[in-house]
């Protein structure tokens, strides 16, 4: 069915945001990450904070930009916990045929 390849696309989405170890935050990042790409907030800034592993952080839209043809959105996404940096990092998430945006990793080129 349409709603569970789409709830797949999404869990392979999530699992590519942040790293295994911060994987309880990424829900929140890609929610914020979200936001931004469906213009929920105009100025292309959310912050998220998960309250259970105290990790806080932003999401910020860098850019709009086509890479091999597909639309694309350059985020950069920072998180820290206890005061510590614990993620800071661009990435490209770009829309794919199917309607599902994808984080694409453009140094393998």
């Amino acid at each position: 069915s349409t709603q569970s390849r789409s709830s797949a696309a999404s869990d392979v989405y999530k699992r590519q945001v942040l790293p295994k170890k911060h994987s309880a935050d990424a829900p929140y990042v890609t929610e914020a990450a979200m936001k931004i790409i469906n213009d929920e907030d105009l100025d292309g800034f959310v912050t998220f904070n998960n309250r259970y592993t105290g990790t806080q952080g932003s999401v910020t839209l860098v850019e709009s930009l086509i890479i091999d043809g597909k639309d694309c959105r350059s985020l950069s996404i920072h998180a820290e916990r206890s005061g510590k940096t614990t993620y800071d990092r661009m990435i490209n998430l770009c829309l794919t045929a199917s309607g599902d945006w994808v984080q694409i990793d453009t140094r393998k080129k």
